[in-house]
């Protein structure tokens, strides 16, 4: 509670034990979001692990591309574009194939409408392609 601003929360009785904690966690986590709302989220982890209090903040797409982690683990990729080149994207999530991380995202997809006539034609029974 003093990493937040909020020493007097830590010396609360009514915060003594964990069950007093969790019967008034509403309150807590009022405080502590109202902290985190002054904050850019890397600051806030920053001063949060300062104080060894275990933290994590959520990870936005760059910093899921960014994260040495993630590309190691194969979670993040780079695949081949024929549009844009190699570009980065998502790989799976749970592995059980034993494959090589490599070697799980081959390509980005169709392109946008590559299914376009198929989806009129033999889904929709459409003829023709839109203008």
């Amino acid at each position: 509670m003093a990493a937040i601003g909020r020493p007097e929360l830590a010396s609360d009785p009514v915060y003594a034990t964990n069950a007093d904690r969790c019967a008034h966690r509403e309150e807590l986590d009022a405080a502590i979001a109202a902290w985190t709302r002054t904050l850019p989220a890397r600051e806030a982890e920053a001063r949060l692990e300062a104080a060894d209090v275990p933290c994590s903040r959520l990870y936005d797409i760059a910093d899921c591309a960014g994260d040495p982690h993630f590309r190691a683990r194969g979670s993040v990729q780079e695949v081949a574009d024929p549009l844009i080149g190699r570009t980065l994207h998502p790989g799976p999530v749970i592995r059980l194939d034993g494959e090589a991380p490599e070697a799980v995202v081959a390509w980005p997809g169709p392109a946008a409408g590559a299914h376009t006539e198929y989806v009129l034609r033999s889904l929709l029974g459409v003829a023709g392609k839109p203008d």
